[in-house]
């Protein structure tokens, strides 16, 4: 099975890994500088891509959306993922942390309350995640999503039984 992984894009036929960049300009400057011929623009860059796979293809989801990240901070939806994932793990305050970010990025993002309410719930926190569902609840009723508002109102009367 391959790994799954993210293509980011730092630029015009380059890729970013860690601190450097390798474009298809520099992967051809160093063929040359080892005395192998240069190829031409498009199978440079087809080189970088296979490049990249193969730096990247076992870098895990918590890394790749961090790397995301790095590239545009204000990605909710890369934002929301790496919040899953550490509730998933089970690290609720690092859950926290991204959920508290991406609804400073977004205060409409429902679904933000009602996952970080779960994380809460998993790591037993009933307090704090009534509260978070009490106000998802409140800003799905605003933005109109009924699903999001429905499910934070059953979850809420659950944890209140």
């Amino acid at each position: 099975m391959r790994p799954k992984f993210a293509w980011v894009p730092h630029g015009k036929n380059e890729i970013r890994t860690g601190h450097r960049e390798l474009s298809s300009h520099s992967y051809s400057k160093r063929l040359a500088s080892r005395g192998t011929p240069q190829k031409n623009e498009s199978q440079d860059s087809e080189i970088c891509e296979q490049l990249w796979y193969v730096l990247f293809m076992s870098v895990t989801r918590l890394e790749q959306l961090k790397l995301i990240l790095e590239q545009d901070p204000r990605n909710t939806f890369a934002r929301y993922a790496l919040g899953m994932e550490y509730s998933s793990a089970g690290q609720v305050d690092a859950a926290l942390r991204e959920f508290r970010t991406l609804l400073e990025v977004d205060a409409n993002y429902a679904n933000a309350f009602f996952m970080g309410a779960q994380a809460l719930q998993n790591g037993g926190r009933t307090e704090e995640a009534v509260l978070w569902l009490r106000d998802g609840i409140e800003c799905a009723q605003r933005v109109g999503n009924r699903h999001a508002q429905s499910e934070m109102q059953t979850m809420l009367e659950e944890l209140q039984a």
